[in-house]
Formats: C-alpha cells, structure tokens, sequence
C-alpha cells in the first residue's frame, strides 16, 4: 500500500476541485449553447466580397445562402470612405489633389485630364472614379 506525502494529497486536492469546476463551466456551456439560436458575423466588407467571390456567389446571393445556413445577422464596415479603391475597381481623389497632379504631369485619364484643362475641377470636391458598373451602381445607391 502507497502513502501519499502531504505534498501529493495536496496536489490531488486542487486537481479535483480544477476537475469539478471545469465539469461545472462545460455543463453551464452546454445548457447556454443550446438554448442559443442566434449566429452573427461582423467583417469588413471586402473581406465579405472576397469570401462570396471564393465560393463563386455573387454578394446578394451569398447572403441568401448564409440566411438559410441559419445565419441570423450579419454587421459589415461601409465600402466607402477610407475603403473605396482597396479593390482597384475605383479611386477617390480630391479637386485640389487632381489640379496639383495636372500641373506636375499630364493625367492618363482622358475625362479628368479635360477637367483639368477646362479649369471645371473644383478644389473643394472629392472625385470618385469608378471602372466596374456594378461598383458603380453600388455606390451610387450609397450615395444617393
């Protein structure tokens, strides 16, 4: 027959009151999780556009598809703002930037370079310049 040290028993001790207590958080995350019928999502929203695109949907599909997976809401960054031209489909620019920029070289785009040189930018406006038509339409919901 073994005697356990003070040491041991000890040890012992502490290990099955971590035990009891461990067994006692699973058994009220058990119960909780299960009882749980909410499944939310918050992303950026090119993150969001990169992952529909990785599973060939479009992102007004994609979010059909994530409702009837049992996604209850989903919370995304605005696409505008800091975001706009992260995807190379646009690029915002401000009046006073794009006079600077004509000065120094001549600007490749056909539209604001004959901006430039009829003198119609305004240095107070910012000016978006989008290259795909579904960007296009988007923002200009957002915008309107």
């Amino acid at each position: 027959m073994t005697i356990l040290t003070p040491r041991t028993r000890y040890a012992a001790i502490v290990l099955l009151v971590a035990l009891v207590a461990c067994a006692a958080v699973a058994a009220f995350r058990l119960r909780t999780e299960s009882h749980a019928r909410r499944v939310e999502i918050a992303m950026d929203f090119t993150d969001f556009e990169a992952l529909a695109r990785s599973y060939n949907y479009n992102p007004a599909a994609f979010l059909i598809a994530l409702r009837r997976a049992g996604l209850t809401s989903l919370a995304l960054t605005e696409e505008l703002g800091n975001n706009v031209g992260l995807d190379g489909k646009a690029y915002a620019i401000a009046g006073s930037a794009l006079m600077n920029q004509g000065r120094v070289a001549p600007l490749a785009d056909p539209l604001l370079a004959s901006l430039v040189r009829e003198r119609r930018v305004k240095p107070s406006a910012i000016y978006l310049v989008v290259f795909d038509a579904a960007t296009y339409q988007r923002y200009r919901t957002q915008l309107a």
